[in-house]
C-alpha cells in the first residue's frame, strides 16, 4: 500500500494492510503535527505534493527496503492538505518475521522519505505561515531559513536535488521546478547548493592538508 491522501490517516487501516500470521514483528511509525518548531508555536501544518513523482519515489523506497530486508509487507501513506495539531501526517508500517528487521526497515523508509520524496511543508504560526521544508523560503521569510541548522538546510537541499533529478530523468517539461526556485529569475536554491558544495570541498581540502 503506497498512498498520498487528503483524508485523515487511520493507523488501524495501515496495520490491516501488513498483518499476516507469518509476521513476528510489525512496526508502525506515525508522524504527527506538533505544537512547536524551533522554539516557535505552531497551530497547524499544510502539506503539498507533486503526487505522481512522490508516489514513484515512495514505490522506490518500498522496493529498496524489500531488497535490503526480508519484508513480508510494507505500507507507506502520506497526508496532504491542512492538518491540525495532533493529526497524523505520515504512517509507515513494516511486517517481517523478526522484529529487528522490521525496526530497521521502517527507520530506513521514513528517513529516506524525508530526504527524497517531493512533499512540501508549510507551518502555520500565530504570526503567519511559512514554507519550512521542501521549498525555498521567499524573501519575507529569510529569518526562517537563517534559523535552520546546517543539517536541516542540507536535508532540504538534498530533497530538492533528488526530486529534480527524478523529474529530469522522466523528460518532463512541466514548470514544476518553479516550486523550488519560486520564479525563473530566482535561482537562490541552486546558488545555495553550489555554496554548500564549495564549502564541503574546502572542508575536505583542509582535512587532507592536516592529515599530511
Amino acid at each position: 500500500m503506497i498512498q498520498i491522501t487528503n483524508n485523515p490517516i487511520n493507523p488501524n487501516d495501515i496495520l490491516a494492510q501488513v498483518g499476516d500470521d507469518g509476521s513476528g514483528g510489525v512496526v508502525l511509525f506515525l508522524g504527527q503535527t506538533r505544537d512547536h518548531s524551533r522554539g516557535e508555536k505552531v497551530v497547524g501544518l499544510e502539506y503539498e505534493a507533486y503526487e505522481n513523482l512522490a508516489l514513484k519515489q515512495m514505490e522506490k523506497i518500498a522496493a529498496e527496503a524489500r531488497q535490503r530486508w526480508p519484508i513480508r509487507a510494507i505500507a507507506i501513506v502520506h497526508r496532504t492538505g491542512y492538518l491540525k495539531v495532533g493529526e497524523i501526517s505520515v504512517a509507515i508500517a513494516v511486517a517481517c518475521a523478526h522484529r529487528g528487521e522490521a525496526f530497521e526497515a521502517c527507520r530506513f523508509a521514513i528517513d529516506t522519505l524525508k530526504k527524497t520524496v517531493p512533499i512540501w511543508k508549510k507551518e502555520f504560526r500565530p504570526d503567519g505561515s511559512f514554507w519550512v521544508e521542501g521549498v525555498p523560503i521567499e524573501t519575507e521569510e529569510k529569518t526562517v531559513t537563517n534559523n535552520l541548522t546546517l543539517e536541516e538546510r542540507i536535508a532540504r537541499l538534498e530533497k530538492e536535488a533528488a526530486a529534480l533529478k527524478l523529474l529530469l530523468s522522466e523528460g518532463s517539461k512541466e514548470p514544476w521546478w518553479q516550486k523550488m526556485v519560486g520564479t525563473s529569475e530566482d535561482n537562490s536554491v541552486f546558488d545555495e547548493m553550489l555554496a554548500l558544495c564549495e564549502a564541503n570541498r574546502e572542508k575536505e581540502r583542509r582535512e587532507a592538508e592536516q592529515a599530511e
